[in-house]
């Protein structure tokens, strides 16, 4: 007798329902998304500014701009990463060096610090008032918040070689920290590793090498798997049992 094999055909379609905010500027910074404030983060005509949109109205509502803390400080360039926190804080990362927290229910800057030296900051993360930061340079900084009642800041300390880590080859694309339990995080570089590192020790647990060109992305899922792409144009997944 003969068997049978049945296919299933799954066809995706994509419609776009609406457009409800364009520019006139290129850019490859994520966007960022407040649901409780139901409004959307995109970077701004306007160098170094981040336009609002509100989701409900589907119209721009206003504007966060540096808040410059010296005249040496002409601008910040352009924005290169974008990441809400609690959906009250927007954290923000410049080609000039600079990670920045915003205020999303007042739309204002609240702080700053300068992480790299004319370099841009090229990814971060953040989780648990933790986070971690790289550039095209051969380093990762891990810096703190202090959050108050009313605000958040950093914490003012001096980069020291216990709050960053050395890497082999210089260039960050991605950096993600575990979500289930912040233990862990890892980094996408140039030289297409995915490395794996402990968050308290800042010790290096893993170098996965499969992809050919850099690692653009990564990410976590809920089951313990970390999934990253790159200029290879594979998708490449893992167990992560650390």
């Amino acid at each position: 007798s003969q068997s049978s094999s049945k296919y299933i055909l799954l066809i995706y379609s994509i419609s776009i329902l609406s457009v409800i905010y364009s520019k006139e500027s290129y850019t490859f910074c994520s966007f960022g998304i407040s649901n409780d404030q139901n409004l959307l983060f995109v970077p701004s005509n306007k160098v170094s500014t981040i336009d609002c949109v509100d989701l409900r109205s589907n119209q721009k509502c206003g504007s966060l701009e540096p808040k410059l803390k010296n005249a040496n400080e002409l601008d910040r360039g352009l924005l290169m990463n974008l990441k809400v926190l609690d959906d009250k804080y927007l954290l923000a990362g410049y080609e000039n060096g600079y990670l920045a927290i915003h205020d999303v229910r007042e739309l204002k800057e609240v702080d700053s610090i300068k992480h790299f030296d004319a370099q841009p900051v090229m990814a971060f993360d953040c989780l648990n008032n933790v986070g971690f930061s790289g550039s095209s340079e051969n380093k990762i900084v891990r810096f703190h918040l202090d959050p108050s009642d009313s605000m958040i800041e950093f914490r003012k300390q001096e980069l020291n070689n216990d709050d960053s880590i050395e890497i082999t080859n210089p260039g960050l694309n991605s950096i993600k920290i575990r979500p289930s339990d912040a233990k862990i995080f890892a980094s996408g570089g140039w030289d297409s590793r995915l490395r794996i590192y402990s968050t308290k020790k800042l010790k290096l647990l893993a170098v996965l090498d499969f992809h050919k060109e850099a690692v653009n992305w990564i990410e976590f899922s809920k089951a313990n798997l970390i999934a990253c792409c790159s200029n290879d144009g594979l998708i490449s997944v893992w167990n992560i049992n650390a």
